[in-house]
């Protein structure tokens, strides 16, 4: 819970309440039990709704990750001898890789609004009233017959300086954002890996955008009052042992304690300080998200009037967090994957079982009520939520494989499309290596031919035990008697291969989730050509998977940037960005209306930063010949391109030459008219042959250049 919450702890009354406020006090309870109660059957109706779905991503998650290998077999075990190949697992990983490599780039954009009344966008227009006004200046015309020059001017400067300002609270918005990011705990990389492998494993993840503002004292004050505290109970402990005396050392003590005391209250009654406020990503379970049963598509939540968040607690978490008892009166958790299993333990390790608490956003309300299942009150005093976004819940859903059906809300999961070529795949190579251990070599031989110690004797050598190269003395064998005549093998059906290929079985992995042998590991005789085509359609569905997760991350960062610019103070955000933020003082309607965050798109991706260096050096020439363009933006999206980490700023100093400008002028004078290049004219230092210059390798999707 955010320090911003604060708990409804129930106190004593300082006066008797009256009949009157005694009765409207018991009907507002009894308000709050019939609404609590109504809460409770809705998300129990929902339950129930959603049950198969809640279990399909358990069964999901144990066939993926259970034993470390998966439970892929049915009645498996821990240390289960049948053939498991987790291909499954391996795909989860590599696609977690591809969609999610580095946390994304926050871009702050600016609405397109017509900031402009009187001028009409047209730069010549602009030029000539700044020319006519400089004419009459000159001439000392009259400034009335300018009215029209003049109003243009201004009209013109209004726009650009609130421009202008809309592009610097955007940066300031950018790096703000990017510092809630990095600042996120657990790590919001691999929160967000996490998240996308929960979305892989059970078809659908939340994401929830909450708002923290942590208040304390400073931490200098904090340990002087531990000091402060100390010393008292060391005072008053020595106090309590001299206390049948009546001598200076007692009233010495007691006069220290006092002093302490008095220290200690003064510090104690100052004001909290926020020692840390921001964003907050919460990435609940799945299945503790409960949605609406009338809402019709999870993505968009079209039609959900209500979402509920369950949380586990134990009574004293509830008393911890939000200062009220349940322990009377609660109905304890049923769900057996609870931590502690809903089990009531007796003597030392005796624990009380889990309560379940619900935090439920009422979107009609407006509100967020928190209760506690089986308790009578609310937990808080409803109220709107902290976080405040347009579409009101602040939950995040993401799935890749969305689809629709009447009855089913929950899309599959990666893990349900691959288990049944998991599976198959397990069947042929489980089968395979029962038919190899069953083509071992087996002999027969009639019965009483040989003696029970010549067959098997773990004294001395014999037919079934023996080493390298050993002579095995057999009484059955009699002189001159050969051993083909005893000892004969069993002939065995050979191993056909082609019952036991899984070729075909990989191949519908492409098919199914788009990912190919290639991928996976080693292919198994497949060509370059047939390798490069299944990698474009890997690559496709690989795209679409990337636009669902940016657009998740755009939204989340759109209403980020929104709270960010509600719920934080300027100060706060001067001390985070640096003396040169600025931050709006309008509202937050009006500033959103300009300036909103997005997310750079595939930039949570891993790059292919050989790409966009082929495109860079296909469309330098060009970009160097336009009129315009600054050398200051090439070498700064070249540097981009090659590395983001490079600040180009650190290189570039105003008004200095380049370095080869530098070096023709730094050649020194020959003396001779005919070898000094500054003799020979303005062209005189370029008329000696070039360097041969090395020719750009060839790129991916690009052949070699011949110039």
């Amino acid at each position: 819970m955010s320090m911003t919450e604060e708990p409804m702890v129930e106190t004593p009354a300082a006066t008797a309440l009256t009949p009157e406020e005694k009765s409207a006090r018991d009907q507002r309870e009894r308000e709050d039990h019939e609404l609590i109660k109504q809460f409770e059957r809705e998300i129990d109706a929902t339950k129930r709704r959603d049950q198969s779905a809640f279990k399909r991503m358990k069964e999901d998650m144990d066939f993926a990750f259970k034993y470390g290998s998966g439970a892929q077999w049915p009645g498996q075990t821990e240390h289960d001898s049948r053939y498991s190949a987790n291909i499954v697992q391996r795909h989860i990983q590599t696609r977690v890789a591809a969609l999610y490599a580095k946390n994304p780039t926050v871009v702050a954009k600016r609405r397109q609004r017509r900031e402009h009344i009187v001028w009409d966008g047209d730069i010549e227009s602009l030029v000539a009233a700044h020319a006519r006004v400089q004419e009459a200046a000159v001439a000392q015309e009259d400034p009335h017959e300018l009215v029209d020059q003049i109003e243009i001017i201004q009209d013109f400067n209004q726009g650009f300086e609130a421009k202008k300002q809309s592009k610097a609270i955007g940066e300031t918005l950018e790096i703000l954002f990017s510092y809630q990011m990095d600042e996120q705990q657990p790590n919001f990389k691999r929160a967000m890996k996490q998240f996308v492998r929960r979305t892989q494993t059970c078809g659908l993840a939340w994401l929830r955008l909450g708002y923290q503002r942590q208040m304390g004292r400073r931490r200098a004050d904090q340990s002087y009052i531990d000091d402060c505290t100390a010393q008292l109970q060391r005072v008053e402990r020595l106090q309590s042992e001299l206390l049948d005396k009546e001598g200076e050392d007692a009233k010495d003590l007691e006069t220290k304690a006092s002093e302490l005391r008095n220290t200690l209250e003064n510090l104690q009654s100052k004001p909290e300080t926020i020692l840390r406020e921001g964003l907050t990503f919460n990435f609940p379970k799945t299945p503790r998200i409960l949605v609406d049963k009338r809402c019709t598509d999870l993505l968009t939540l079209t039609g959900a009037g209500w979402i509920a968040e369950e949380i586990p607690y134990t009574p004293e978490q509830v008393l911890e967090v939000y200062g009220v008892n349940v322990r009377e009166s609660y109905s304890p958790s049923d769900d057996p994957s609870s931590e502690n299993d809903g089990e009531v333990k007796s003597d030392e390790t005796k624990t009380e079982k889990e309560c379940l608490v619900y935090h439920y956003y009422h979107k009609a309300n407006s509100l967020e009520y928190i209760f506690c299942k089986g308790f009578k009150k609310f937990l808080k005093k409803p109220e709107a939520p902290v976080v405040k976004v347009e579409r009101f819940f602040p939950f995040y859903p993401l799935a890749f494989n969305a689809v629709e059906h009447d009855e089913e809300r929950y899309p599959p999961s990666d893990v349900r499309l691959l288990r049944p070529i998991q599976i198959e795949y397990n069947r042929l190579k489980e089968a395979l290596r029962q038919h190899r251990i069953a083509s071992r070599p087996v002999y027969v031989t009639p019965a009483g031919a040989f003696e029970e110690s010549d067959i098997k004797d773990s004294n001395q050598p014999s037919l079934s035990n023996y080493e390298d190269h050993e002579v095995i003395v057999l009484n059955g064998l009699k002189e001159g008697q050969s051993i083909d005549t005893l000892l004969q093998p069993v002939q065995k059906v050979n191993i056909d291969p082609n019952l036991y290929e899984t070729a075909g079985t990989i191949a519908d992995m492409e098919r199914v989730v788009g990912t190919q042998e290639a991928n996976l590991g080693g292919t198994s005789g497949a060509t370059a050509t047939e390798s490069s085509i299944a990698e474009s359609g890997r690559l496709s569905s690989l795209a679409s998977n990337v636009d669902d997760l940016d657009d998740l991350l755009a939204a989340v960062a759109r209403d980020g940037g929104a709270v960010l610019l509600s719920e934080m103070d300027a100060v706060t955000v001067a001390e985070i960005v640096g003396p040169g933020a600025v931050w709006p003082e309008l509202s937050r309607e009006q500033i959103v209306k300009e300036v909103y965050l997005k997310i750079e798109a595939g930039s949570s991706g891993r790059p292919n930063r050989a790409q966009e260096i082929a495109n860079f050096e296909r469309a330098a020439p060009f970009l160097v010949q336009i009129p315009g363009i600054t050398p200051d933006w090439i070498g700064r999206t070249a540097v981009r391109i090659i590395d983001d980490k490079i600040d180009l700023a650190e290189a570039i100093s105003e008004g200095l030459p380049s370095i080869v400008a530098m070096n023709q002028a730094a050649q020194p004078s020959t003396g001779d008219n005919q070898t000094d290049p500054a003799q020979q004219g303005s062209e005189g230092s370029q008329n000696q042959p070039e360097a041969a210059e090395t020719r750009p390798g060839a790129q991916p999707a690009f052949p070699q250049s011949d110039r």
